[in-house]
């Protein structure tokens, strides 16, 4: 139809016809070529989208969860670290000597105690005054009639117990952690610590532990000062 209807028109609206529609055309062929373009952005920004959100997907699942750090609670100023506290376990990494001399001190009528040591109860005895004490020999010797001696595990955390019991407020000190280390393994006596602390932190009594560190790995002295209040 379309030659036809060409063939009826003279050569001049022919010619002219013939360049209208090659304008035409190529119009529409420079259009489809912006559309395609255009369609090729599109499909870019598609794909790029995707991409980002799949390593979006996988950061979030390997990015570590973390809670926000909370400030440190303010202490306050009437505390002083120095202050020995009712119902705490402090652990002092010394010889023992400086333990001993704060037990002591600290003994009163009100505030009885209970002294397990690897010294000899009657050397003891003549450095210190001891008269409101309980002496028990941390040995597997037997001392003496009025000294009872002690070296299980099971049998200091029932004799620290009872004391406590028996005197809800009081002053206890363990020495000779390094000899019970040397003797068992170390975290069968850090259960022990452990139990006679959660039974002291249920009363008044104060509880000391002097340790030397120089027979402590960095590990076993950490886990110490964490059940303990290093004094």
């Amino acid at each position: 139809l379309f030659q036809i209807l060409v063939n009826a028109l003279d050569e001049s609206e022919r010619k002219t016809l013939e360049e209208k529609l090659r304008r035409e055309i190529a119009q529409l062929a420079e259009q489809e070529k912006i559309l395609k373009k255009k369609d090729m952005d599109l499909l870019q920004q598609q794909e790029e989208l995707l991409g980002q959100n799949e390593v979006d997907s996988v950061s979030s699942s390997i990015a570590p969860s973390y809670t926000p750090l909370q400030s440190t609670p303010a202490v306050r100023r009437d505390y002083d670290k120095n202050d020995v506290l009712e119902s705490v376990t402090y652990i002092l990494f010394d010889d023992g000597e400086k333990s001993k001399r704060l037990f002591a001190s600290m003994i009163s009528k009100e505030k009885p105690g209970l002294l397990i040591s690897r010294t000899n109860p009657k050397i003891l005895q003549k450095k210190f005054d001891l008269s409101n004490v309980k002496i028990c020999w941390l040995s597997k010797m037997r001392a003496s009639d009025d000294i009872k001696s002690v070296s299980g595990l099971q049998e200091i955390s029932i004799l620290i117990s009872s004391y406590i019991e028996e005197h809800p407020t009081s002053m206890i000190i363990l020495d000779g952690i390094d000899y019970l280390i040397s003797n068992n393994d170390f975290n069968i006596v850090l259960r022990l610590v452990q139990t006679i602390r959660d039974k002291v932190s249920t009363s008044n009594s104060v509880l000391l532990i002097p340790i030397n560190p120089e027979i402590l790995e960095e590990k076993q002295a950490t886990l110490l000062k964490n059940e303990c209040e290093p004094l």
